[in-house]
């Protein structure tokens, strides 16, 4: 999903997880290989008292603008929820869900871009977020049974996100702005385990005591900026590309 627009918030350590180990930001931007090198200077040294032994082979005819279907290398579903790139570039804001007691169509033909629970309004779900006037996508409002997990078996009132201009589209963006406006439209809690499973998603507790408290979307993502800056600084000289 290219390797530019590192953005949302950081991992506070407190919320550290199999999901989220270290301070990285919700879409770091990063390869594989830079990664390591990000690591082995910050991280491992803390763990394991020196940095490892890395050697790192670059990859030859990559730029950071360049989608996977950009190349020539075959997609290979990194998950059975992750079928294409598509939903790869939806993901850094629709798994969010995750955290909620909606479904995100998992086991449907497009998890990820799927959304919904049983009782839900989602007539006015689509329309809230069509007016939203959201860039590159656009919503429509489905029914779907999900195949396992939340809501599993059971029919579910949702909808489905297309994105329609893939350079435009901005899923945090769109990711926050979906959680705001199912929280104003729905009758029922949305947190899982009172919000733990959200927070260790998002990498700590605040955005949901924003989203709780009815900040605007605009004002979320502001509240991100020294973080984004922080970081953007912070990675630059472990860049490959």
């Amino acid at each position: 999903i290219t390797g530019l627009h590192p953005s949302g918030p950081t991992l506070d350590p407190a919320f550290s997880s199999f999901v989220g180990r270290v301070p990285l930001l919700l879409r770091h931007g990063m390869t594989v290989g830079e990664l390591a090198r990000l690591f082995n200077s910050h991280c491992v040294p803390q763990q394991a008292g020196r940095p490892a032994r890395l050697s790192i082979i670059p990859m030859t005819g990559w730029h950071r603008d360049l989608y996977q279907d950009e190349t020539d290398l075959v997609w290979v579903p990194p998950s059975p929820n992750m079928p294409d790139v598509t939903t790869a570039i939806a993901y850094p804001g629709t798994c969010l869900f995750e955290g909620t007691t909606l479904s995100v169509g998992r086991g449907t033909a497009s998890p990820f871009l799927t959304l919904g629970a049983p009782g839900l309004d989602a007539t006015r779900w689509v329309g809230e977020l069509n007016n939203a006037g959201l860039p590159g996508c656009l919503f429509r409002e489905d029914w779907f049974t999900p195949g396992f997990e939340v809501a599993k078996g059971q029919l579910c009132h949702g909808l489905q996100l297309a994105i329609t201009e893939r350079q435009s589209f901005d899923p945090l963006l769109t990711g926050v702005t979906m959680l705001q406006t199912v929280l104003k439209i729905s009758e029922s809690p949305i947190w899982r385990k009172s919000g733990s499973t959200f927070d260790i998603l998002a990498g700590s507790n605040t955005l949901r005591r924003q989203l709780s408290q009815g900040m605007s979307t605009p004002d979320i993502l502001t509240s991100w900026k020294p973080d984004e800056a922080e970081f953007t600084q912070q990675r630059r000289s472990f860049l490959l590309y």
